[in-house]
């Protein structure tokens, strides 16, 4: 993302970076709908916080009322770049519109602030003019609010459309170099090329455990080194799919990579992909699909649970460089691998995405939900339902559920399950409920292993209605609240 770059060029660019006071923040995330919040919005925030770039991201809709909320001011005035994800249902809302109108005088008022403006699936002509399906939310709102303030938001509109930024289509998949122009300081990013000696060091480690080939490999080693073209990732990746192998498998790999383009760089990678075991590829897509930032342990009883070995799986997906644990145990994958894994997953039913094994569109996710879709091939679903204050919460009823007897994790966002859900989720592992009602009664809990609740406000009565905490043996895995209630 060229948002990352801009930072990653201005870190390295300072020899000591000076804490920022408490309270305030680097970016501010702007953006309306949880299409954009689950798509998109979610995504660079996690990207923004793997580089410790502090990012004011609203997950306690603040608002109330005709004023921006305290600490949504605060947040504002001390952010340093303000990033507003303008999507087509962006005008809907008069939240987001209060924000970039404060943005824009902050601008004006101060030096030291940067708006860099995001045009999600929009025309940005149609959000300078208010045109078309965001024009149409724009003058629906606007009905309910005075002539000054309807004023001050097609100013604050007009100002972030003239403004250096990018729009993101649905058939954006990564950062064109037209984009760093918006980055006056920031140099065109390139990735880092090894010099040969060092990509053959490289190379080797993975293809052989040494610094070195051995004698009768250095011209295949060399031959290989090209063909990864400097690029440590395909370098490790192609090393580890000859480790072992005889020089007869060398030739044909060879000859295969050979056969595809160089910019083509995840061609040459699902080779790779391919020589992976049914365990290993199964745990790389769920984590391309669900995972990333996920704590390693949690995922990894569900895994076991599958008799996915993850134990074994994970260690070879790090030995051959599809995924990395962090610091903090977190599963990370790299932005190829992970396009790669979603690539592979579409391919499954181009058409028909709720046909697929996973699905990651929240979009595409309500959609089935909606025309009670689905099969049982589904083992992970996460829905998310953007969460009003002021209507009533979504309500997600059993008989959706009942294509999906083969799902093992369920996560559901501001919504509340209701209905007869005996027998429609047998094979439940996993179930995590952020800002949801109570979990039905009947609903299969007794092979959980993972139970999460965030935001629940009656969390603590689960053993209320039927659900009975003691049904619940076989859970590696329990809300911090269980350690208070009486067995």
């Amino acid at each position: 993302m060229a948002v990352l770059l801009y930072f990653l060029n201005r870190s390295q660019s300072s020899s000591a970076k000076s804490p920022l006071p408490a309270g305030e923040y680097e970016v501010f995330l702007n953006f309306r709908g949880s299409d954009v919040r689950y798509d998109f919005a979610d995504s660079l925030h996690t990207y923004l916080k793997k580089y410790e770039i502090r990012t004011f991201f609203d997950e306690e809709e603040l608002h109330k009322g005709e004023e921006i909320d305290s600490k949504l001011l605060d947040a504002i005035e001390g952010s340093k770049i303000y990033i507003p994800i303008i999507s087509a249902k962006y005008a809907s809302s008069r939240s987001p519109l209060m924000e970039l109108a404060h943005m824009v005088k902050c601008c004006e008022k101060e030096k030291g602030h940067l708006i860099l403006p995001i045009f999600y699936k929009v025309e940005v002509g149609d959000v300078k003019n208010q045109r078309g399906t965001f024009g149409e939310s724009f003058r629906e709102l606007a009905q309910k609010h005075d002539a000054r303030t309807i004023r001050e938001w097609k100013n604050a509109l007009r100002t972030v459309t003239e403004l250096k930024g990018w729009t993101v289509t649905p058939t954006t998949r990564t950062v064109d170099e037209e984009i760093l122009k918006f980055f006056p300081k920031c140099e065109s990013y390139k990735p880092d090329l090894m010099n040969d000696d060092i990509a053959l060091q490289l190379f080797s480690r993975h293809a052989f455990g040494s610094d070195y080939p051995p004698t009768g490999y250095m011209d295949l080693s060399q031959d290989f080194v090209e063909v990864a073209a400097g690029l440590p990732l395909a370098i490790k990746a192609i090393g580890s799919v000859v480790f072992r192998k005889d020089k007869k498998f060398w030739v044909a790999k060879l000859k295969m990579f050979r056969e595809i383009p160089d910019e083509q760089v995840q061609k040459r990678l699902k080779i790779v992909y391919e020589e992976l075991s049914l365990d290993e590829k199964h745990i790389f897509l769920d984590i391309a699909c669900y995972f990333i930032g996920e704590p390693t342990d949690r995922p990894s009883f569900l895994w076991d649970d599958s008799n996915l070995h993850p134990l074994v799986s994970i260690d070879t997906l790090c030995l051959k460089a599809f995924i990395k644990i962090n610091e903090r145990n977190e599963l990370w994958m790299h932005d190829q691998y992970k396009l790669l894994g979603r690539d592979i997953v579409r391919e499954e039913d181009i058409v028909n995405p709720w046909k697929r094994s996973r699905m990651w569109s929240n979009k595409d996710v309500l959609n089935m939900l909606r025309d009670k879709q689905g099969t049982e091939e589904l083992k992970i679903l996460r829905v998310y339902v953007e969460h009003r204050k002021s209507t009533v919460i979504k309500i997600l009823e059993a008989y959706k559920y009942k294509n999906l007897s083969g799902l093992r994790y369920l996560e559901v966002r501001y919504g509340r399950l209701t209905g007869d859900f005996n027998g429609i989720l047998p094979n439940l592992r996993w179930l995590r409920l952020d800002g949801c009602c109570p979990i039905p009664s009947d609903l299969n809990l007794k092979s959980l292993v993972v139970l999460e609740m965030h935001g629940c406000p009656v969390a603590e009565r689960i053993g209320e209605a039927g659900v009975g905490l003691r049904l619940l043996s076989s859970l590696c895995f329990l809300p911090p609240f269980f350690t208070s209630v009486s067995w």
